[in-house]
């Protein structure tokens, strides 16, 4: 009997045709399942829990949330749960970036990064820390968290990045938003990768030589607030520890070059004053910035926030509007320590204990976790230890953000300030990062340094200190007072680009 070539051929166009079909019914199932079920609901009512009244939460066409309540604790609330709806996979990430965590789900490729973190412990900070806060600070980021927490329950399907790696999602606490403030603070803080690339370039050309390819700050470049020893280790394979961090969290050492500007009244053609600012954040998906427009009563406050953080760090309310850009400023020095094999190191002629800390780093696909040991002086954690970096040569870290919370009470009162002045009153308790702020109210426009800065002993250069001396120690905080500060300046204008500040 022979073969009708025509049937056949049918008959496989119908078997090919149902075959994709099927691919096709899956694929469809699966893109669904990853990318469309985990959107935000945007529409109806929703039964949370963790609210004492209603919250509303409307998107405008382009997605950005304004959430509107009838308290404050609702309001950070409703912030919270529009973060957990949209960056729930990003909060995530930086949770278990700064945590030393992403090993759990990275495997072994995570560890160097789960080294360091664990080293620098911003994480162990943020938990010292949780029981001296202010109670009410405290009560508005238990809000903030409440409201995350509640996104991600009642979602449809979690993101689709947490399906995928087969994740799930540990409930937010205030410490992890205290510990995301400082790995913030990390990314904008670039001075001690400074210290060791300027002591690498001592140690192999000279102080001369190296001065001239470092060379000071360019004469008649401008100043914001006037208009018109040591260390012989690898710096190098230490400085690339720190840019793996900086490029995971979205905040690259080159993201640099950001400015705000602001003219006074004179210099506008509507007679009021105007303000921009452009922080140079780099590209992501997502990205780092999430929008979103804040209402209670008659007060609102809009602009930009970091997914994990309550507030709104660059944005506007009823009177007043806001934006910063990186100081750049030294708020870290190294310390190269002298230490005995019996744990101990010298400080002013005293041999002293070191802190010891150890911690395990679970690490997926394996069954046993890796330890690590940190080892900590008066001037901060020994940060090359366990990266097996120069071990024979500790340095330890000192700064700023290791000393003080990245949340006060300023967070949460940015819908108050009726005026400029308010507005730098306000900001007084903020620790970190530490910013140029440029703010124009209804009548004027000005300038402020935010931030905690060091007062040092010494004459502090730019390189790893030696810790056994006690010459260089920090000495409590240049006062709020004192830091640089202008308003309505005679020309009518003000601009900050990471330049210079003040004069020498």
């Amino acid at each position: 009997m022979g073969i009708d070539p025509t049937r056949l051929l049918k008959n496989g166009l119908k078997g090919l045709g149902l075959g994709g079909a099927l691919f096709g019914a899956s694929a469809a199932g699966i893109w669904w399942q990853l990318f469309r079920r985990p959107l935000p609901r945007s529409e109806g009512e929703l039964r949370v829990r963790g609210v004492d009244g209603p919250v509303e939460i409307a998107r405008d066409r382009w997605g950005m949330p304004r959430v509107r309540a009838g308290d404050r604790h609702d309001l950070w609330f409703g912030l919270g749960f529009c973060h957990g709806q949209d960056r729930l996979w990003q909060c995530e990430l930086h949770r278990r970036v700064v945590s030393g965590r992403l090993s759990e789900m990275a495997g072994r490729d995570g560890l160097p990064v789960d080294r360091f973190m664990r080293t620098v412990g911003m994480k162990r900070a943020a938990e010292r820390e949780v029981a001296e806060l202010d109670p009410e600070v405290l009560s508005m980021l238990e809000a903030y968290c409440a409201g995350l927490n509640e996104a991600g329950r009642t979602a449809a399907t979690p993101p689709a990045e947490l399906q995928i790696m087969r994740l799930g999602v540990e409930p937010f606490r205030p410490v992890d938003c205290l510990a995301g403030g400082k790995l913030f603070a990390f990314g904008m803080s670039v001075n001690w990768e400074r210290e060791l690339l300027r002591a690498d370039l001592i140690r192999e050309l000279g102080p001369e030589r190296a001065a001239r390819l470092d060379p000071p700050y360019p004469r008649g470049n401008p100043v914001v607030t006037t208009p018109g020893a040591g260390y012989g280790g690898d710096g190098l394979a230490l400085v690339d520890q720190i840019g793996r961090v900086r490029e995971l969290i979205g905040l690259p050492a080159g993201a640099t070059g950001s400015n705000n500007w602001a003219v006074s009244g004179k210099r506008s053609a509507t007679g009021a004053p105007l303000i921009a600012g452009d922080p140079h954040l780099p590209s992501s998906m997502p990205g780092f910035i999430y929008e979103v427009s804040l209402e209670l009563g008659d007060r609102f406050c809009r602009g930009g926030t970091i997914p994990g953080i309550p507030t709104v760090f660059f944005g506007q309310n009823n009177d007043v509007c806001w934006t910063f850009t990186n100081v750049l400023a030294d708020c870290q020095d190294l310390f190269v320590e002298r230490v005995r094999d019996d744990g101990t190191y010298l400080f002013r002629e005293e041999w002293l204990p070191l802190d010891v800390v150890e911690e395990e780093i679970s690490v997926r696909g394996s069954e046993e976790p890796v330890p690590i040991t940190v080892r900590s002086s008066r001037h901060g954690p020994i940060v090359n230890e366990q990266l097996g970096i120069d071990a024979e040569s500790p340095v330890a870290l000192r700064w700023t953000a290791l000393d003080a919370p990245s949340v006060s009470p300023a967070h949460f009162e940015v819908l108050e300030p009726r005026s400029g002045p308010e507005l730098v009153e306000m900001l007084r308790p903020v620790a970190m990062p530490v910013v140029n702020l440029i703010w124009a109210d209804r009548e004027s426009i000005g300038y402020k340094l935010i931030g905690h800065l060091p007062k040092r002993a010494g004459d502090c250069p730019d390189l790893p200190k030696p810790g056994w001396t006690g010459e260089f120690e920090w000495h409590g905080l240049v006062p709020y007072e004192e830091l640089p500060e202008l308003t309505d300046p005679e020309d009518g204008y003000l601009v900050t680009a990471n330049n210079r500040v003040v004069g020498s």
